[in-house]
C-alpha cells in the first residue's frame, strides 16, 4: 500500500479556509490547503509556499496542531499521514490562485460545513476547531 505524508494548513477566523481541488482522489471536495514538504524546505516554508500558492494568502504565524492519518480505499488504496498546523494569515489576494490543482478558495463558516462535500481532513478539522473552541 502506498504512503503519502502532507502537510496541512487549518486557519480559521469567524470560519474555516478551504479549497475546492480540481483533481486528484478529492476532486470537487473542499479541503484543507495542502502539499508536500520539498527535501529542502522546513514545515514552516513549505506551509507558507503552500498556502500562497492555493489560498492566494501569506502565512504570518505557524503553530503545530496535530498528526492524522487517513486511508483511501477505491481504485488505488493508500494511506496518508496529515501533518497539521494552524496558520495565521495577512494580506494576500485570494483571487490569483498559482496552483493548478486548486480550482477556488473559499472560507466557510463552521456551524455550516454539513452542506458542503469535503475531504476526510477537512472535515476532522472542523469538528476539531468546533469542539475545541479554535476559531
Amino acid at each position: 500500500m502506498k504512503t503519502e505524508t502532507r502537510i496541512f494548513a487549518i486557519s480559521n477566523h469567524d470560519g474555516i479556509l478551504l479549497v475546492n481541488s480540481c483533481r486528484g482522489l478529492n476532486a470537487n471536495k473542499w479541503d484543507l490547503p495542502s502539499g508536500e514538504i520539498r527535501p529542502t524546505e522546513k514545515p514552516a516554508e513549505a506551509l507558507r509556499r503552500i498556502v500562497l500558492s492555493e489560498t492566494g494568502y501569506h502565512v504570518h504565524g505557524v503553530s503545530l496542531h496535530d498528526v492524522w492519518t487517513h486511508r483511501f480505499s477505491g481504485a488505488e488504496d493508500f494511506f496518508q499521514i496529515g501533518i497539521i498546523y494552524w496558520v495565521s494569515l495577512i494580506g494576500g489576494v485570494p483571487e490569483k490562485l498559482r496552483s493548478e490543482d486548486v480550482c477556488e478558495a473559499k472560507w466557510f463558516q463552521l456551524d455550516n460545513m454539513e452542506t458542503i462535500v469535503r475531504a476526510p481532513f477537512a472535515i476532522l478539522a472542523a469538528s476539531k476547531a468546533l469542539t475545541t473552541g479554535r476559531r
